[in-house]
């Protein structure tokens, strides 16, 4: 039976949260914003050192905390120490943006790959079995949407896709990881593979920054991710 994912195509994604020199990126002030407008909420994840999920894109805390360190070696502990850009928001848990969501609006949860899909599925798994709103995940490592496939098929997983290697820009490995939908640069559509996929499963376009990418996206696209432009 097919999963109802129709959720992530009834507004815009907003890309880490509606944010603004106020309310950084993957802050709850972003999310806050977010949910204001009754946007999609996009974010991502990383576990940390002490099994913690926070919630942060990058790799490295440098760009938004001004701490040049991995945080996947940081603990929460250390982390809430930092603040993000010159705000007073800090980087949080997924838990305190589940918590604030309480599913008024449905969320999109990239995870990132800092991690084996060993570490940090089964703990995603577990936060977002007491989670009563709608909710989706992606990634761009195939063996963790693989994961969720195998060990929890009732949760709408999705793949990210760019022109990063050939296997990733071409889907390569959607007849392992059956996703239920697709997440592409839209810097590379239209693109013939992904017109044929539209026909079986939604696809988002990401990031929309300018009116050439909103027009790009609702032409090749089911619904898009955007950033710094007013929709």
């Amino acid at each position: 039976m097919k999963k109802n994912i129709d959720f992530i195509l009834k507004a815009p994604i907003a890309h880490r949260g509606l944010h603004d020199a106020k309310a950084p990126e993957n802050s709850l002030a972003a999310f806050r914003c977010a949910m204001e407008h009754g946007y999609v909420i996009e974010l991502d994840v990383h576990m940390l050192a002490d099994g913690k999920i926070a919630v942060f894109h990058d790799d490295n805390l440098k760009r938004m905390t001004g701490v040049d360190a991995a945080i996947k070696d940081e603990t929460y502990t250390e982390l809430s120490k930092l603040r993000l850009k010159d705000t007073s928001e800090k980087i949080p848990l997924l838990t305190e943006v589940l918590n604030l969501v309480k599913g008024k609006v449905p969320i999109i949860i990239e995870i990132k790959y800092d991690r084996s899909a060993r570490e940090i599925c089964p703990a995603l798994i577990k936060i977002m079995s007491d989670y009563a709103g709608q909710f989706v995940i992606k990634s761009f490592d195939p063996k963790i949407v693989f994961y969720f496939r195998r060990k929890a098929p009732y949760i709408g997983r999705g793949q990210l896709a760019t022109k990063k290697n050939f296997f990733l820009q071409n889907l390569c490995f959607n007849f392992l990881t059956k996703p239920d939908f697709v997440s592409y640069d839209i810097r590379y559509l239209p693109k013939k593979r992904v017109e044929r996929i539209r026909h079986k499963m939604p696809v988002l376009g990401w990031t929309v920054r300018n009116k050439n990418d909103l027009v790009r996206a609702k032409k090749n696209c089911d619904n898009f991710i955007f950033e710094n432009i007013s929709i």
